[in-house]
């Protein structure tokens, strides 16, 4: 509602994608005022990985939060709070983590939401499964590093999906639907939703067979490639300066 609101009022508009742009022409915004740049959030994304890279400091504090992490087993990086999942399909997704964790090949790391009924289904499903690790929530620069590190990563996250593609990394949306149309166009999601022989399918699949891991890891990401605010900064000074 806020976008629509807006888009009549604004001289410039900087959608991420293409399928932005053809949103609002199809509301009569006149296309020399629409420049595709991109999302800015993969700029930040690569400015951090930066501070992170950059900084010895940094890194050994990361390391050191995360030391329980055996280093010879891959990581599965899970979190999810969306209410429209509230009716069963957060405590889905749980059940299918909690049993395929009893492999052993690997460790999954879970971030628990503040909320109240998130925390409620974390713990009642997976506190005694041994090989997940429910961890508060994280901070940006905590939770680009696990992602990093992630072999698989399953979230119901919005922001995310736009992200995790440019690690190279294979996602999971455990959701129904998504405004994240492009990255499944694109094949840099995989849109599970939250049904449990699904996710459990998929989830084997990744950790079995590495080239379908390595397919859906290197897809093209379509919002961009960190460049969206120099193009953004580029086009004001176009029209400004």
């Amino acid at each position: 509602m806020n976008r629509k609101l807006t888009s009549p009022l604004a001289d410039l508009h900087f959608p991420p994608t293409e399928d932005g742009q053809q949103n609002l022409l199809a509301e009569n915004i006149p296309y020399g005022r629409i420049e595709v740049t991109g999302n800015a959030v993969i700029d930040a994304m690569f400015q951090a990985i930066g501070t992170i890279d950059d900084s010895p400091e940094l890194q050994a504090r990361l390391q050191s939060r995360f030391d329980f992490i055996d280093p010879d087993k891959r990581i599965v990086l899970a979190t999810g709070h969306r209410r429209e999942s509230f009716d069963g399909g957060l405590e889905r997704v749980r059940r299918v983590l909690g049993e395929i964790a009893a492999r052993r090949d690997f460790v999954a790391l879970y971030p628990v939401h503040h909320n109240l009924y998130v925390q409620g289904s974390v713990n009642k499903i997976l506190h005694e499964c041994d090989n997940v690790h429910l961890i508060p929530p994280l901070d940006n620069l905590d939770f680009l590093y696990l992602m990093r590190r992630a072999h698989i990563i399953v979230i119901d996250a919005g922001g995310i999906q736009e992200e995790v593609p440019s690690l190279g990394k294979p996602v999971l949306v455990a959701r129904d639907t998504t405004e994240r149309a492009e990255a499944v166009k694109t094949g840099t999601v995989d849109l599970v939703g939250t049904d449990i022989e699904k996710l459990r399918h998929r989830l084997n699949a990744l950790l079995d067979d590495d080239a379908i891991c390595q397919k859906l890891a290197r897809a093209h990401n379509p919002y961009g490639n960190g460049r969206a605010s120099k193009r953004n900064v580029k086009r004001l000074r176009h029209e400004y300066i």
